[in-house]
């Protein structure tokens, strides 16, 4: 787990859980491998999380630990995302707005590459071409 990830930890959530056990954490570090749902266990007991340390765990659909009072949550890890952003001068588009700059902001690309061929459709002198990361 990242020190970023560790700085902001979300609420859990079954839905997330279940597709993305990676996502799921406790307060000690420790990732999830797998994440069941047996709803016939009604209430504190009814998330099964089997963690990357070979143990396993009882928890609430709130992400509550069925031992030790509930004292123990889990949370999901934000998912990050990267993309690739294209930086204008305004100079030739905008000549009162001259020395500002431009960001494709409706516009991120998956890769570098992409954003590089999205440039030549463009009127305007690119600067430059930046790596942008947002969690989700």
């Amino acid at each position: 787990m990242t020190t970023e990830a560790k700085t902001k930890l979300l609420p859990f959530d079954l839905e997330v859980a279940l597709k993305e056990p990676e996502r799921v954490v406790h307060k000690g570090g420790d990732i999830a491998v797998r994440v069941f749902h047996i709803p016939e266990l009604a209430g504190e007991n009814e998330v099964l999380i089997v963690w990357s340390d070979g143990g396993t765990g009882h928890y609430s659909i709130n992400g509550l630990s069925a031992c030790l009072g509930g004292k123990v949550r889990v949370f999901i890890l934000p998912k990050v995302k990267k993309g690739w952003v294209n930086i204008y001068s305004t100079d030739s588009i905008m000549p009162a707005e001259r020395g500002c700059l431009m960001a494709t902001t409706s516009h991120v690309y998956p890769t570098r590459e992409v954003a590089d061929r999205a440039d030549k459709d463009e009127d305007m002198e690119r600067l430059a071409c930046i790596e942008v990361e947002w969690e989700e």
